[in-house]
């Protein structure tokens, strides 16, 4: 036996099949199991027998196979393993023989058929020899640990043990300790939901924290392992162990990592459990005035000095590179999701004044460091009380001497960029020449080529956020970030900086749009170095990014202008994926047809024929997958299902099974390939129209198949293109007879199984795609979609369920799961204006009704509660707005519960809900008609507060909504002598634009109506129109409003006209001729 499990071990591929054959036959022999004990028992190669006992486990997970065995030679081998676990020296077989007891006693205990065992452990647990002691306890806990509810009837005596034993160690760091918080780890099953166990275990708690801190001191590995106490006792039914002691336990891991003496593992450790308690329990210990002490350790560690200034990580998604920083990073940030902003942002800005104003730079940097994180959390609070304090302190930042400051206050201004928008792009006139100075500089310091470390990316990064978020507003400074951007694409700059000029530039051109084309020769001279040579190692990266910019080229320079370039940038893109199995270089070039679709529309078709079987083989090809080698499992352990066949699996094997998919990760570039040619898909069916119906059957069945995937980004982008080849599939059936029942059955297909996902899946950004998937089939092909049961109930079945906080991913209820369950509800929510459209006006007001009530607790959200419920509100009140017109003719139903309730968050302290409350009002005043007569003076005397006190410009505009819709429905029973004069002095609009065709049709109707009270206004309802249709990129819609306006009017005022255009600049002219609105302009 021995030699044959000695040819299992080796290296060589012949040896190994040769052990296996002849292991199958000894296996089949009676006598197989005294060998293998007798190799256990016997061996004196240590892995022989530790090969000896899993086997023997294998041989024995099925209690048939071990029934078979006659009573007496059970009660031999028993009595034998016994013996060995005890004489075993070595950890790893004593650990596999204790694993095979732990099968055995699944077999035995239930029917009390193995006492010796019970009266070693009782014996040995209690003895006052340490060794025995260890030994007893070290088996205990890896019984705990596979088979924990065997020991369920015992759980109380074995918690009464623990504390006699912890309660009797001296040495709080002995084995016996550490052994114990496993064995009480092990045991949680055993504890949730039982109240005695629960009260037992929570009394153990501070004996527990008492014994990691001494191993913390004593032996920090060990410290290390029992701190996963408190990740298990942290779940939701285990969580009451914790909550009596949560100050203690808080003010213990305080201690603990600020603890400069002790192991920086533990320390981290610790920082991460501290920031699941944040994430978990915000209330409670923002209640028990708990974060002042944590943001004062957190402060400690953001102004720590990193061992290389240059390269110091603020954030990182891979566990195996956390630094203290990162972790107080990732502690801050979750505090800033979580805890109510009002409570948070006073004691941050007193941190960040004393920080900012000192000599020390680290000191500065963490006040920088920590404005940038709470940015995100706390951003409609800082929008509202301290944006210019924040704006005016970074700005000091970025142009601070060193280099470490600088890098922090970049970082704060891109996070500013992207969570305070919009009110901090008023101030990106004033940041951004900052910023471009500071890429100018890069010109001269990068001819070194280093790569300047993380500060270069934060620069780049603040830069890209402002860049996007200013759109238009970003042409008077284009000229210059593109003139600093362009010279860093070749050498001699840093291959890496060259890749972040190429991203700026992409997303300037995604903001100015048509504005690059200056600029647009000189960034393809640049871009074809890399696009037209081969490209190997390093060189792949600048290609992709070259394939990344080339294609935001393609869908913002205009169609007209890249139309030259387009078949050529598809060749490229075929010629690149035909001659490499890159995974980036194949994504970039699918992005890149999806973007070059936008020019090519429906003359896409011959490039479909070769570019579809690339795409199609991306979502076909399996992902490659590879073996962590970290994790502690002999990589040439040989498998025993070649000897035992699948049927011998049990629940062992599959938690085996279970462990060994835990060591293997995804190729995350082969993943993000296929994720991108979802998209792409997506894109292309949306784009080129009928030439893309020969491919939709079959991309629709491979793209489903990915729904199952095992990636979220992947099961994201396969919804969204599902979704999109049901709008495709209703646009290429509009004119067959049948088309209808086909596109029926193809939704109601999509629709269940997404139902399936939004209720079972536990990522939210795939709940989300659903659910937008939901929106996108109502309103854009609803009406062909009525009279579907399946398509109906499901849809309302689906809302209510995550309405009522039924699904998956907002299983926890707790605060965790907060943000994620707020964005879901919301998003769910605006699914209910969309079924109007699948149903007629009767049968929605009904749902409506129901929903309603839903509803009714996001609607009574309190002012005082934190910024999410605000936002919840706001939104909720918005998909009420929008339920409007598919109300119709029942909105008066609705009146008396609703606008009372209006009128209230009107004066809401939030802006977007008195934004949206406005905008329902306003709705509510349009479709309800003469049954809001009666509440007119009210709503007049509100508007007439908010047009004269109220700060924001949006809320303004809204207000000016609600009278232009008034105006529509029954200008009669207005006093237009009053009003009008206000209305007209608000134009032109000032930043919700969406307003704008309620505007100007009020004001063409009352110009029908000849309301003479307009007639001194003309010259400024002019300007304002032309102002409007020049700058606020109109929809279609809204253009088509502008347009019939303006040509009634020049009609019929030409001299008002003729004043009007005079005292506009030439690009307004200009516009206006382009829309040849008037042949003498």
């Amino acid at each position: 036996m021995e030699n044959t499990l000695r040819k299992l071990l080796s290296s060589e591929k012949q040896v190994i099949d040769e052990g296996t054959k002849e292991l199958k036959e000894i296996l089949q022999s009676p006598n197989s199991i005294a060998s293998l004990c007798s190799v256990l028992g016997t061996c004196k190669d240590p892995e022989l027998r530790q090969y000896a006992a899993v086997i023997l486990k294998k041989s024995f997970s099925k209690q048939a196979n071990w029934e078979h065995i006659p009573g007496d030679t059970r009660k031999e081998i028993k009595a034998g393993i016994l013996e060995t676990l005890i004489n075993e020296p070595e950890k790893l077989v004593k650990n596999s023989i204790a694993q095979l007891i732990g099968t055995l006693l699944k077999h035995e205990m239930p029917a009390n058929r193995w006492p010796e065992f019970s009266t070693f452990l009782q014996q040995s647990t209690t003895s006052a020899n340490v060794n025995e002691q260890e030994l007893g306890f070290y088996t205990l806990s890896v019984l705990l640990d596979i088979c924990p509810m065997e020991f369920l009837n015992h759980a109380k005596s074995f918690t009464l043990l623990f504390g006699n034993v912890l309660n009797a160690q001296t040495d709080k760091a002995s084995h016996v300790s550490s052994l114990i918080v496993t064995c009480m780890i092990h045991f949680s099953a055993a504890i949730k939901n039982d109240r005695e166990l629960t009260s037992l275990y929570a009394a153990l708690l501070p004996m527990v924290m008492e014994v990691i801190k001494a191993l913390s001191v004593k032996r920090p590995e060990h410290a290390l392992d029992a701190l996963d106490f408190f990740y298990e006792y942290c779940e939701k039914d285990a969580f009451p162990v914790l909550m009596p002691h949560i100050e203690t336990l808080v003010q213990f891991f305080l201690v603990l990592s600020s603890d400069g003496s002790i192991s920086e593992e533990i320390r981290i450790k610790v920082l991460g459990f501290l920031s699941t308690l944040v994430k978990m329990k915000a209330k409670a210990l923002t209640k028990k005035n708990l974060i002042p002490p944590i943001l004062s350790v957190l402060f400690e560690l953001l102004c720590s000095k990193p061992e290389d200034d240059e390269e110091e990580e603020y954030f990182t998604s891979d566990p195996e590179e956390d630094t203290l920083l990162t972790c107080a990073c990732e502690t801050l940030d979750n505090m800033a999701l979580s805890v109510d902003a009002k409570k948070l942002i006073n004691p941050v800005m007193e941190f960040v004044r004393n920080s900012v104003m000192s000599v020390n730079p680290y000191q500065k940097k963490g006040g920088y460091l920590t404005l940038g994180i709470v940015s995100q959390g706390c951003e409609a609070y800082i929008r509202r009380h301290c944006l210019q304090e924040v704006v005016d302190c970074v700005q000091m930042g970025v142009a601070d001497p060193h280099p470490v400051v600088r890098a922090a206050a970049l970082f704060a201004l891109g996070q500013f960029a992207e969570y305070l928008q919009p009110e901090i792009s008023v101030h990106g006139p004033k940041l951004l020449p900052i910023l471009i100075s500071q890429v100018q500089e890069l010109n001269e310091v990068g001819k070194s080529g280093e790569s300047l470390g993380k500060r270069v990316d934060r620069l780049f990064y603040a830069v890209e956020r402002f860049s996007e978020n200013l759109e238009d507003e970003l042409g008077p400074f284009t000229e210059a970030l593109v003139n600093a951007c362009l010279p860093l694409f070749q050498a001699p700059y840093h291959m890496h900086i060259r890749q972040l000029s190429m991203s700026c530039i992409a997303t300037v051109a995604g903001s100015v749009k048509e504005g690059i084309m200056p600029y647009f020769p000189n960034i393809m001279n640049q871009l074809n170095v890399y696009l037209t040579s081969k490209a190997e190692g390093d060189d792949i990266s600048l290609q992709v990014e070259a394939l990344d910019t080339l294609g935001a080229m393609a869908r913002n320079v205009g169609e007209d202008n890249f139309r030259p370039l387009a078949l050529e940038s598809v060749q490229l893109g075929l010629t690149l994926i035909q001659s490499t199995d890159d995974p980036d270089i194949k994504k970039s070039c699918f992005s890149l047809f999806a973007c070059v679709s936008c020019v090519l529309k429906d003359n896409m078709g011959n490039a479909l024929q070769e570019i579809m079987p690339h795409i199609i083989k991306s979502l076909q090809e399996e992902v490659p997958t590879e073996q962590d080698s970290g994790t502690g499992k002999r990589p040439d352990f040989p498998t025993l299902d070649a000897l035992y066949g699948a049927d011998l699996d049990d629940e062992d094997d599959d938690e085996d099974d279970e462990d060994y998919c835990d060591d293997i990760s995804v190729e995350n570039d082969y993943v993000e390939e296929k994720e991108e040619a979802c998209l792409a898909l997506g894109e292309l069916a949306s784009n080129t129209g009928q030439a893309f119906f020969p491919y939709l059957e079959r991309s629709f069945t491979e793209v489903y198949k990915l729904l199952e995937f095992n990636s979220c980004d992947v099961r994201k982008a396969a919804l969204e293109a599902a979704f999109q080849f049901c709008i495709s599939f209703a646009k290429f059936t509009e004119a067959d007879i049948q088309g209808d029942e086909k596109l029926k059955q193809v939704v109601a297909n999509l629709v269940v199984k997404a139902a399936e996902l939004i209720t079972k899946d536990d990522d939210s950004e795939v709940v989300q795609a659903a659910l937008e998937g939901y929106q996108l089939i109502c309103k854009e092909i609803g009406i062909r979609l009525k009279g579907s049961d399946v398509i109906k109930e499901t849809l309302v079945k689906t809302v209510k369920d995550v309405l009522n906080n039924k699904t998956e991913v907002q299983g926890w209820g707790e605060e965790e799961e907060e943000e994620a369950e707020v964005e879901v509800g919301d998003t769910a929510a605006y699914v209910i204006p969309t079924l109007a459209n699948i149903m007629d006006s009767n049968e929605f007001a009904d749902i409506f009704s129901g929903m309603l009530d839903i509803l009714d607790s996001r609607l009574k959200a309190k002012d005082d509660e934190d910024a999410s419920e605000e936002y919840s509100k706001a939104n909720t009140i918005g998909v009420i707005a929008e339920s409007m017109p598919g109300l119709g003719v029942h909105v008066p139903k609705f009146i008396n519960k609703l606008f009372p309730y209006l009128l209230n968050e009107s004066r809401n302290e939030d802006p977007d809900v008195r934004n949206n409350a406005l905008y329902c009002i306003g709705e509510m005043a349009y479709h309800g008609k003469e049954a809001m007569f009666p509440h007119y003076t009210t709503i007049l005397g509100l508007l007439a507060q908010v047009l004269t006190s109220e700060g924001k410009s949006n809320v303004m505009d809204n207000a000016c909504g609600v009278l232009a819709r008034m105006l529509i429905v029954h200008a009669d029973g207005l006093p237009l002598a009053q009003i009008l004069p206000t209305f007209v002095v608000q134009l032109p609009l000032k930043e919700d634009f969406s307003e704008d065709k309620w505007v100007y049709r009020a004001l063409g109707h009352l110009y029908q109506l000849q309301v003479e009270y307009l007639l001194p206004h003309n010259v400024h309802i002019f300007k304002a129109a032309l102002i409007s249709i020049d700058q606020h990129s109109p929809d279609e819609e809204t253009s088509d409003v502008l347009r019939q306006f303006l040509t009634m009017m020049i009609g019929s005022f030409p001299d008002d006209f003729n004043v009007a255009l005079s005292q506009l600049p030439q690009n307004v002219v200009t516009k206006l001729n382009s829309l040849n609105l008037n042949n003498s302009v």
